[in-house]
């Protein structure tokens, strides 16, 4: 390995070593890079931010590909998943590239976005647009022997600003395969040999318990999945064989990041988060080999990726993932307005105390089959104070849904009685899943400026013990009516308490869940860092700290949750960060692999000036102990 270690005066304190930038003298050479790129079959790639093409003075200046960005292109996240270098929140990345008007405005509507010009800002140097899993198994290699920072994008989608990092990075996107199995077993985990293959791993067994969960040495519906699949392609593929798996809501996210963290969707109160419904798997490790992992091979390494966070471990190709028959789905749309005066002070606070109710319903509305996802907003973002929410049944008989929501159709005729709300519900039945997903999903914006938020698990005893605090808190971190404060609430009632027993990294205080519950807060393009900071700590000091104090000893979902959250390893892993650090410290000793907020990042800081460095205790003596 190629280390070119810079002075320990210049760092915020001493490390052992940092991984280069374009800028030091130990960066790859054109020769290097060339010969990677004839390795990997001329897959090799130096890009230009997409929005480099609206700016004049930039070489890949072109008005006519400037144009369907400027036509609302630039907010599809499917655009950014295409893209080997862009990602759906820029901000991650300095924002470095916006397409701008003519006249030098954003897209966004910043404008002195043209005179700032384009760079690179915190993207990628160079992309490996793989297509198998050679291409990665190269890569890696490549970034291990020179000591370059490595980073995974497979459509962009990180809350959190996983999905990008200065120097280069593997792009999965087209990684592509989708093969359905009526009836799959592992080759490598046959029952035969079961019981003798975790014997072998018995030190590692006897100290945390069996790594297994669903049994892979069983026959049993299934897909194989590539890494740049998204939720999308696999439904409507599965779809043919009247089935389906455990997905995200998004129609663009790629189903192997989003299950690394976890991965809930609109199915998982009834059918498992998708961490939970992983069979097998395909990894390029740190070292550059290509493992298998399941409950009989590397059950370590199979118990971290379902759950406890993606791109440290290694880099998945493929998953095999259950699959399930096609359910008849029951939907279920709410929409709530706020219709009191706006001069009704006294009205207000009765919306969240409705609110408040409406949510202590909920886990008597879960046990009894209810799952799906809720926003509730204000102005400007909305006209008014709003509750709009879609939940779904399935295989359920007709009339199950009206009775089971008997008690929320009375707390809101009392409500509307009182001139605080007025209400609409509707009630659909669609014969399949993928009829129901066609007709109700869709992309939401991205890049329409900064965003950033907080979230919690909310327990059952939260939703229920106190509903003046419950409502205090919805008030005190909600939208207003007036609309000088735009946050918006997001709520997703589709927490799995069935599965308690698998053994796998995800946080177990999901099993305890009824509720996770963001709060978004936003911001312009033309922001100063000041109030970008100011809405950033707003979010990690107040309006998530009140959330936290709703819901003690639980935890956030690492996937959507606060990077900056305090006490980060229990909140986002709970008991299972230590078990998952040794992990990471098998896997990957020497940090190949970082990300925000992910296992093992502790050991390392992310400096203004792009240089990854390593803390001088990440091998010491006087290592901090979780």
């Amino acid at each position: 390995m190629v280390h070119c270690l810079i002075s320990p005066t210049k760092l915020l304190f001493p490390t052992l070593k940092s991984v280069q930038t374009p800028s030091d003298s130990c960066w790859p050479p054109p020769d290097a890079w060339n010969a990677l790129n004839d390795t990997i079959s001329g897959r090799l790639l130096h890009p230009f931010p997409p929005g480099s093409v609206c700016y004049i003075s930039a070489p890949t200046y072109d008005a006519e590909a400037c144009a369907p960005l400027l036509a609302g292109q630039w907010f599809d996240p499917t655009f950014h998943a295409e893209n080997p270098l862009d990602i759906n929140h820029p901000q991650w990345a300095g924002n470095p590239c916006p397409p701008v008007w003519p006249n030098g405005t954003s897209v966004n509507g910043d404008p002195t976005a043209g005179a700032d010009g384009c760079s690179r800002g915190r993207y990628p140097e160079y992309v490996v647009n793989a297509t198998k899993p050679i291409h990665v198994q190269e890569a890696v290699r490549f970034a291990k022997q020179w000591n370059l920072r490595l980073n995974i994008k497979s459509t962009g989608h990180s809350f959190q600003g996983r999905s990008t990092a200065p120097g280069s990075f593997i792009w999965t996107r087209h990684i592509r395969g989708i093969e359905f199995h009526s009836e799959w077993q592992s080759e490598y985990c046959p029952s035969s040999s079961l019981n003798a293959s975790i014997e072998f791993h018995g030190e590692w067994q006897s100290e945390y318990g069996p790594s297994s969960s669903l049994n892979a040495s069983e026959y049993q519906m299934a897909a194989t999945i590539a890494a740049g699949e998204t939720d999308l392609s696999v439904y409507e593929a599965l779809a043919t064989h009247n089935a389906f798996v455990v997905g995200g809501a998004e129609p663009s996210v790629g189903i192997v990041g989003w299950f690394t963290g976890g991965g809930h969707g609109y199915v998982s109160t009834t059918y498992g988060m998708g961490a939970d419904n992983v069979l097998e798997a395909t990894v390029v490790l740190p070292s550059g080999e290509l493992v298998t992992t399941n409950a009989c091979q590397h059950p370590d390494l199979f118990f971290a990726i379902r759950g406890g966070g993606g791109g440290t471990y290694g880099i998945i190709t493929s998953v095999v993932m259950r699959a399930y028959s096609q359910p008849v789905t029951t939907t279920v749309t709410l929409f709530i307005t706020y219709t009191a005066p706006g001069n009704d002070s006294t009205a207000r606070p009765k919306f969240w105390e409705l609110m408040a109710n409406l949510h202590s319903l909920m886990p008597d509305l879960s046990d009894g089959g209810l799952q799906g996802y809720y926003i509730i907003g204000g102005p400007p973002t909305f006209p008014q104070l709003m509750f709009q929410g879609l939940f779904m049944l399935f295989n359920k008989p007709n009339g199950t849904v009206e009775v089971l929501t008997a008690p929320v159709v009375s707390i809101l005729n009392v409500a509307m009685a009182e001139g605080i709300v007025q209400y609409q519900t509707a009630v659909e039945t669609y014969p399949t899943y993928w009829q129901m997903y066609e007709a109700k999903s869709g992309g939401q914006p991205v890049a329409t400026g900064g965003t950033y938020l907080g979230s919690r698990l909310l327990t059952k005893r939260a939703l229920t013990e106190d509903l003046g605090a419950l409502a205090a808190t919805f008030e005190e971190i909600g939208p207003t009516i007036d609309g000088v404060s735009n946050p918006i609430l997001i709520g997703h009632m589709i927490a799995n308490r069935d599965n308690r027993n698998l053994d796998i990294g995800l946080n177990p205080a999901w099993r305890d869940a009824y509720i996770h519950f963001i709060v978004v807060e936003v911001w312009p393009d033309n922001s100063s860092p000041s109030y970008i900071q100011s809405i950033k700590d707003d979010i990690t000091f107040n309006k998530t700290h009140a959330l936290r104090q709703l819901s003690p000893g639980s935890g956030a979902y690492f996937n959507e949750a606060d990077p900056a959250e305090p006490d980060w390893q229990y909140t986002f892993f709970g008991q299972n960060y230590a078990r998952l650090r040794t992990v990471k410290e098998r896997y990957d000793p020497e940090g190949l692999l970082w990300c925000y907020s992910c296992v093992g990042s502790e050991e390392w800081v992310d400096r203004e000036d792009m240089r990854l460095c390593r803390v001088q205790w990440a091998n010491g003596e006087d290592r901090p102990q979780v």
